[in-house]
């Protein structure tokens, strides 16, 4: 336990002037969740108590939040970062909900899609197998069919 809390304020010390820019808080999530990734609960809620206590509530360490972060690494785990922190926190919310993750990935760095948008077609049932991977062209299926 001593080991992960000790990584865990390692990368948050490392990260601490960047972790409201949308790139780096994922990084940070990334990495935690790699050190938290296969503990109990137990632990889970031990590291959550002391994190809170320590940086508060403006970074995300509510239990809720831990284990949404430990989800986001073991269902990233094998992408690479570079492309994953491209896109906000909610978006990774509501994809990871997602059966089809690594489509709705795609598109929403392809199209920079807003939580909104990416709502809106799936509530639409919007299936990523109609995108044409032209860009202009997708954009006006889209609207024609009132998903953007």
């Amino acid at each position: 336990m001593e080991e992960i809390l000790n990584k865990i304020n390692k990368i948050l010390e490392d990260k601490k002037d960047y972790l409201y820019v949308k790139e780096e808080i994922i990084v940070v999530y990334f990495m935690i969740g790699k050190y938290l990734d296969k503990k109990n609960y137990n632990a889970v809620y031990q590291v959550e108590d002391i994190l809170r206590k320590k940086y508060g509530l403006l970074i995300g360490f509510s239990r809720r939040n831990l284990n949404n972060i430990i989800k986001f690494y073991s269902i990233y785990k094998n992408y690479d970062i570079n492309i994953i922190k491209k896109i906000s926190w909610n978006l990774h919310l509501i994809i990871m909900k997602q059966k089809n993750k690594d489509e709705l990935l795609e598109y929403c760095l392809k199209y920079n899609l807003t939580k909104n948008d990416l709502n809106k077609i799936i509530k639409k049932g919007f299936d990523t197998k109609y995108i044409s991977h032209d860009v202009e062209k997708d954009i006006v299926t889209l609207e024609i069919m009132n998903l953007m």
